[in-house]
């Protein structure tokens, strides 16, 4: 049923990406799946909520969910007793964001013929394994990062120092430290207002 609706929504919305985004939903009590007090995006703050993990098509003019799933943390996991009354199966755990959120996208490239540009913030940006799963899938992705995110220019490569005969063996090294990002783009970027 997910992956036909799912089908049937890019057919109409044509997605020129899929943004990634977590979907909080405000709760007073604390029987739901998954409720804990946590970021709540709808209100802002830390609250009393659900947050489900999503994947929406989106062009300038229309945005759909086309998969989503419920976000466990870590310690409504281990919670026995809310577990059981809220109904959760045993084989359900704690699984972080970032890879929940590889699962979806797993599920929707094996349903839909074309993946197209994911976006996503800095909360899956941050994550350098979440980075480079994307890229081992050969998915183009555009995704924030921190301010203090540092790297190095693409062409830079280590060097192997000479062994002196003593110690234990020498191990690769840059010559040059790594960058914070703005530096490295800051004098290579011309960037322009697009309208």
């Amino acid at each position: 049923m997910r992956r036909r609706i799912a089908e049937r929504l890019v057919q109409v919305v044509k997605p020129e990406a899929w943004v990634i985004d977590d979907v909080a939903f405000p709760k007073c009590g604390r029987a739901s799946v998954g409720v804990a007090r946590q970021y709540c995006g709808a209100l802002g703050k830390r609250a009393t909520c659900q947050v489900a993990v999503s994947v929406h098509a989106a062009t300038d003019t229309a945005s759909c969910p086309l998969e989503w799933e419920l976000f466990l943390s870590e310690e409504r996991a281990h919670d026995t007793r809310r577990r059981t009354a809220a109904g959760v199966p045993d084989e359900v755990g704690h699984v972080p964001k970032p890879r929940l959120t590889l699962g979806l996208l797993e599920r929707l490239a094996g349903w839909l013929p074309s993946v197209p540009v994911i976006v996503a913030d800095c909360g899956y940006g941050r994550s350098v394994c979440f980075r480079l799963a994307l890229e081992e899938r050969g998915w183009s992705y555009i995704v924030a990062v921190e301010p203090k995110e540092i790297a190095r220019p693409a062409g830079a490569k280590p060097e192997l120092p000479p062994y002196q005969g003593w110690g234990p063996p020498t191990l690769p090294r840059y010559r040059e430290p790594a960058r914070p990002l703005h530096q490295l783009i800051d004098a290579h970027t011309r960037f322009e207002d697009v309208t």
